[in-house]
């Protein structure tokens, strides 16, 4: 038996399936009123007898030869009759498939809520089970009101209830396709004639003669050819029908299967397309419209053809009172009611397009096509779709921002004076036409079709128009919109300066709007105000008057993204991988390697701390340096500012994002800490192969490892590929030097078996911390890049690695992803949390065949108590560094911005005790942003945007308690221990001894320094 795709609830509380009932006729539909008896015809006169006699001959003969001839036909008649049977009751297909209905249906998206995020199919069905459809019943609003209730306040939305199917949604398909259903035994004979006397007396095939059950025989077992041979093999099967099934299997098959149009097929999937609503939720005469559809769905479809779609629902109604099925009264209300039709709509496109994309793939990779397309799974995934919104319009919101502030790239044409009058008029014509054709009905003359067309445009606000500039004054512009004029002030547009990445945008404005828009220039606009009075900086302004005010939009030419999941579970539940998923589907989100800047520097300073050679309260010089690279060049890290401040703490340093603090500290600390924690403990970078894990057939060869599945017949083969790591030297390289062979680095884990290459073994290896720093042939290696540990081989070849200081600073390329399960650690002091995107996958009779489940305990990469204190050092960032913005947020958040070298990237990453969240901007071809577009100020906005609503204030709590570490009072002037100072958290047996009394006291120390 067929079921839903979605988990649903029943209306009865039963969950057994009814017991099949004898074919009957309707309860609803009236008997037959008693015909008179006729009088029987008069007889006619008798005519006179001829004498007796013998008859003549020839009359004889011809009576003899009559009946013979008669005879014969019928007994030749038959013999053909029963040949033709026999001939096309050969190799007819089994009726078998019809007992277990399972057809091609839709694959649905929910989120962790219930909400819908998007549908996959290749046919568009929903499958409605048979205990929602009988018995065949009455059933009132009333019901229908009450079943709707009990299922949302179980958390289900109401395309997710199974309330019982109104009787007259199926009587309205009984009466217009099959009226007596009930009564035959598969095919209409009287209907048959009844069709052919009417094409004849039409000259045409005006009428079909195809009963329910023989467009189940055609739809489910045979092809849509228009032959004799076809209509004979459909008869015959139809009686095998009967014979097998009763009426309701064979109706529940029918309405399950029909195509109604619009990538409709069956009732379920036609109610949500054309009205919007589930199949229970339908009227007697939205029901008529989809009842009037199966003869010619493309030429009836209220999507196309609404005056044709009213005159079908006509037909099917007086169907429905000829046949007895309904009185005069509700056919007359029917037939009046205004039925909306709602315009067909990419759920995919409007929810959430890059989460519901990235499930798509990973469904498709690990079920296979076919299943997901066509088997009706349901899915639920991690996503919270109210999120989702906020993220988006985040993302949306401050790309298109920044965009701006860079500059205005100017109009997209300018108009000759002699065309801006008919070009205005042309765009009056077509707000008008879309305006009239917001709102379909199918109704009486005077309510159906589209709506009426306006005499005059209608503008909306928050929507954007293209217009044309009509005046351009030193403080504001006239623009028109069709047959509107705006006003569009200088205030809301001071970025209409030329773009110049190499000046800051903080003291830059557009002081006269003449020196960026003429007449004539084609634009953007979005409506803020209907009324220009209700701006608070136009009150007043007498050109105002009157008018709407619009703002100037630019598309934006620059990108974003924006991650976060839960920590406590790993759900993700808001993704963005762009600002428009119809301009760019490609997510860069999870599938962008972008340089990370700053936000890499806690990764250095937990392995100082770890290191115990430095607390937060240590004092690392901030000056300049030189350091040596390739080709005896020199490196010079400088700080965002050039400016220098001496001696400063490790807290102050990571706070203010000191670069020359940072490098010096690499310098002490050495590079091996750094990747150790970086890529085996935190995962950035290759540390594994891509693994994937699909759904097979148990008798299927599996090209890796299998484990059980909760689906008989089946198992999960999984697949790690070696080839998606670097390949490398399989044994450890060795260099001459002094006359002998000495190792450099450290072999590798291989992945698969080693392939000689050039006189050297090779292997594919995950062992490659950073992706930068393995020992690679100097050709190699672009000059840009450092050579680090240069080394002669015996053959001349030198070696060297690409593991340098500025990795410190954030040169390596990562992921969102691996950067924010990075920072995971941080937040929950030392456990790496695992994002995860779907909770549950399900086959649509409810069998679970993936579940997530997390792991007992998330793994401990990193000593909680330094864990805890680079968590102290991000908070410190927030509360009053480069991320103090996030103070207005009013609740307890650690995070780091991130700015790349010459603006290229802007990011921020961050968490309060419950979420993390990373958010980008940059452009997809690494360019400048340009000057001031630091994470701070271009990437933080984002995350506080999404936070406000991710971690609402109301339900804000503290972080826990660090463990382990002893807190101390420090002078961070001397880095000494003060009273009065600073309090930080240490690790035991780091706190400074160098102690003094109150901050500014002189010391013996300071005393015997003095005069030298």
């Amino acid at each position: 038996m067929g079921q839903t795709v979605s988990p649903k609830r029943s209306a009865t509380k039963s969950s057994e399936a009814p017991t099949p009932r004898k074919a009957a006729p309707p309860p609803s539909k009236p008997t037959k009123k008693p015909q008179k008896k006729r009088s029987p015809p008069s007889k006619p006169p008798k005519k006179k007898r001829s004498p007796p006699g013998k008859p003549p001959k020839k009359r004889r003969s011809f009576f003899l030869a009559a009946a013979v001839l008669t005879l014969l036909g019928t007994l030749i008649g038959a013999g053909a009759g029963a040949g033709i049977w026999w001939k096309y009751s050969q190799d007819l297909p089994t009726i078998d498939i019809l007992q277990s209905y399972r057809p091609p249906t839709v694959t649905v998206v929910y989120d962790r809520n219930g909400k819908l995020l998007g549908e996959i199919y290749e046919k568009r069905r929903y499958v409605l089970p048979k205990e929602q459809l009988f018995p065949v019943r009455e059933v009132a609003a009333s019901e229908t009101d009450e079943c709707l209730s009990e299922c949302q306040a179980e958390g289900l939305q109401p395309e997710q209830c199974s309330c019982h199917i109104p009787r007259h949604v199926m009587d309205v398909f009984i009466a217009a396709e099959d009226a007596n259903f009930w009564e035959h035994n598969g095919v209409d004979y009287e209907g048959i004639l009844r069709a052919i006397g009417r094409n004849l007396a039409q000259g045409k095939k005006a009428q079909g003669a195809s009963t329910i059950t023989q467009q189940v025989a055609r739809n489910f077992l045979l092809t849509n050819e228009k032959t004799y041979e076809r209509k004979i093999r459909e008869i015959i099967l139809s009686g095998r029908v009967e014979e097998t099934f009763d009426k309701e299997h064979i109706l529940y098959l029918y309405l399950n299967q029909i195509y109604l149009g619009s990538g409709a097929y069956g009732i379920e999937a036609a109610a949500r397309t054309y009205f919007g609503k589930p199949a229970y939720q339908m009227t007697l005469a939205e029901a008529a419209i989809l009842a009037g559809l199966p003869q010619r769905p493309s030429d009836y479809s209220p999507h196309q053809n609404w005056d044709k779609a009213r005159n079908r629902q006509g037909y099917v109604l007086g169907q429905m009172l000829k046949k007895g099925y309904i009185d005069q009264a509700t056919h007359d209300a029917a037939r009046i009611e205004p039925v909306n039709i709602v315009k067909r709509s990419n759920e995919f496109l409007l929810q959430a397009p890059y989460f519901t994309e990235h499930v798509r793939r990973y469904l498709v990779e690990t079920y296979g096509f076919n299943k997901v397309y066509n088997d009706g799974l349901v899915v639920t995934a991690t996503c919270d779709l109210d999120l989702q919104k906020a993220a988006q319009e985040a993302v949306v919101n401050n790309v298109t921002l920044a965009d701006n502030l860079r500059g205005w790239r100017g109009a997209a044409e300018t108009l000759e004076e002699e065309r801006i009058a008919s070009w205005l008029a042309e765009k009056e014509t077509g707000l008008v036409e879309t305006e009239a054709r917001a709102t379909l009905t199918v109704g009486p003359d005077d309510v159906g079709g589209y709506g009426k067309p306006p005499v005059k445009s209608t503008l909306l606000v928050g929507q954007q128009y293209t217009a044309t500039v009509l005046e351009v004054e030193e403080r504001h512009a006239i623009i028109g919109i069709g047959a509107h004029k705006a006003i569009l002030p200088r205030s809301w547009a001071k970025w209409t300066y030329t773009v110049n990445p190499e000046r800051s945008y903080r003291y830059r404005s557009q002081d006269d709007l003449s020196n960026a828009l003429k007449r004539g220039d084609i634009v953007t606009v979005t409506v803020e105000h209907l009324d220009s009075a209700e701006a608070e900086n136009l009150k007043g302004y007498s050109p105002a008057a009157g008018l709407p005010a619009v703002k100037l939009y630019q598309s934006p030419l620059l990108q974003g993204a924006m991650f976060s999941y839960r920590l406590t579970d790993g759900a993700v539940l808001a993704m963005v991988g762009g600002v428009d998923f119809e301009d760019s589907e490609y997510n860069r989100a999870i599938q962008a390697r972008r340089q990370v800047g700053s936000t890499f520097k806690p990764i250095v300073y937990a392995a100082a701390i770890a290191s115990r050679k430095f607390t937060p309260g240590t004092l690392v010089q901030d000056a300049p340096t030189v350091f040596a690279t390739l080709n005896n060049q020199l490196w010079k890290p400088g700080n965002y500012g050039g400016d220098y401040l001496g001696n400063i703490t490790l807290r102050r340093a990571l706070q203010m994002s000191r670069n020359v603090v940072t490098v010096r500290i690499l310098d002490k600390l050495g590079l091996d800490p750094v990747y150790d924690l970086a890529g085996p403990k935190l995962r950035i970078g290759y540390n594994e192969p891509s693994c994937s894990r699909t759904h097979i057939p148990s008798t299927e060869e599996c090209v890796g490892t299998t484990t059980s599945s909760t689906v008989p017949g089946m198992v999960w083969c999984e697949y790690c590929d070696a080839t998606s790591c670097p390949l490398v030297e399989s044994e450890v390289p060795r260099i001459w030097k002094g006359g002998e062979q000495i190792p450099v680095g450290d072999a590798k884990q291989c992945l698969d078996e080693p392939v000689e290459q050039a006189g050297r073994n090779w292997c594919h290896s995950c062992d490659v911390n950073l992706r930068v720093c393995d020992w690679l042939p100097l050709e190699q290696i672009p000059e840009t890049d450092p050579c680090v540990d240069a080394r002669q081989d015996g053959d001349g070849q030198i070696w060297c690695r690409t593991c340098d200081l500025s990795m410190g600073l954030g040169s390596s390329s990562l992921t969102m992803v691996e950067l924010s399960r990075a920072y995971s650690a941080f937040a929950t002091y030392g456990t790496l949390v695992e994002p995860h995107f779907i909770e549950s996958v399900a086959e649509r009779d409810g069998t679970i065949i993936e579940a997530y489940e997390p792991p007992a305990e998330w793994p401990q990469v990193l000593d909680p108590s330094v864990a805890g204190i680079a968590h102290w050092l991000l908070r410190e960032v927030a509360t009053g560094g480069t991320g103090a913005r996030t103070n207005r947020l009013g609740i307890h958040v650690a995070g780091k911005t991130g700015t790349t070298n010459d603006f290229f990237d802007a990011w921020f990453v961050g968490y309060n005790p419950d979420v993390i969240t990373a958010a980008w901007v940059g452009f997809d071809t690494p360019t400048s942003i340009g000057v001031s577009f630091t994470g701070g100020k271009t990437a933080l906005p984002i995350w506080m945007d999404y936070m406000k609503v991710a971690a609402p204030k109301e339900q804000d709590r503290p972080f826990p308690a660090i463990p382990g570490v002893v807190t101390v009072s420090i002078d961070e002037s001397t880095g000494k221990v003060a009273n009065g100072g600073r309090s930080m958290p240490m690790l035991r047996g780091t706190v400074p001894q160098n102690v003094v009394g109150d901050i500014g006291q002189t010391t013996a120390e300071d005393l015997l320094s003095e005069g030298f």
